[in-house]
């Protein structure tokens, strides 16, 4: 599949919910959270600290989903508590001593995002042992140059997976039988026209079942289906009993 001459890159725009949106909605998921337990505090027990639980809130989310979803949680917590923790009630924040805890946490949480998104991308470069996929870098350049982008099979000795192929990140985006919705079917990994970002296997996009592209296509494989080798081994067992039992007529 990748002897095929590229012709123009995969669009982008499902690839990009598959593989990022879920981070976005932990870090709207996780401010939220944040932010009603914080008010509940402030009304319950007379919580004062105006950002005890929002702190925590960005280190989760740049930590576990990146920098970009690290700046959209910084963002939110500094709206909700501006809004609702900060007196009065909206964005009308009198007290200097807020207004200096509110640029304290920006300007913390935004170095926390900074920091986090250099360990994800320090984390990839350490699994990138620059034989696991062809991709095309930052500059623009592939990691397999012409003709074609071409390799042959188990040319990426790093790239095995659990089932013991190879090659199935870096080739092409892979049709598989998941139905995104009536009119269009899932696609999974990355294809040699992407960043290394989207190597991932659990990076999904969808396409209709009509769409060509240079950067799609599918793999075939031969797995035996459960019933066929249970008939197999059944099989086996009775001819070794017909031989067993044939060498004890033959001993009487």
């Amino acid at each position: 599949m990748q002897s095929m001459i590229p012709r123009a890159p995969p669009p982008i725009f499902g690839a990009t919910w598959g593989s990022i949106a879920w981070r976005y909605v932990l870090a709207v998921a996780v401010v939220a959270l944040a932010t009603l337990i914080r008010i509940w505090l402030g009304r319950a027990y007379g919580l004062t600290a105006p950002f005890v639980l929002h702190y925590p809130a960005v280190l989760l989310a740049a930590t576990i989903a990146g920098g970009g979803p690290g700046l959209l949680a910084t963002a939110l917590s500094a709206f909700a508590t501006a809004y609702w923790v900060f007196p009065p009630a909206g964005f009308g924040i009198e007290a200097s001593e807020d207004r200096i805890a509110l640029v304290l946490f920006i300007s913390t949480s935004l170095f926390l995002c900074v920091l986090a998104e250099q360990l994800h991308r320090a984390r990839w470069a350490r699994a990138d042992t620059g034989n696991s996929a062809n991709f095309r870098s930052a500059s623009g350049a592939y990691t397999v140059g012409e003709p074609y982008w071409r390799t042959p099979g188990g040319y990426f000795s790093t790239s095995d997976s659990p089932y013991g192929t190879f090659d199935q990140g870096g080739n092409v985006e892979e049709w598989v039988e998941t139905a995104w919705d009536s009119h269009s079917r899932v696609l999974r990994g990355g294809a040699y026209t992407g960043p290394y970002l989207w190597m991932r296997a659990d990076d999904i996009f969808s396409l209709p079942p009509r769409s060509e592209g240079s950067a799609t296509g599918f793999r075939l494989a031969l797995v035996p289906e459960p019933a066929t080798l249970t008939l197999f081994l059944l099989s086996a067992w009775l001819k070794t009993r017909r031989v067993t039992k044939g060498r004890v007529e033959n001993i009487a």
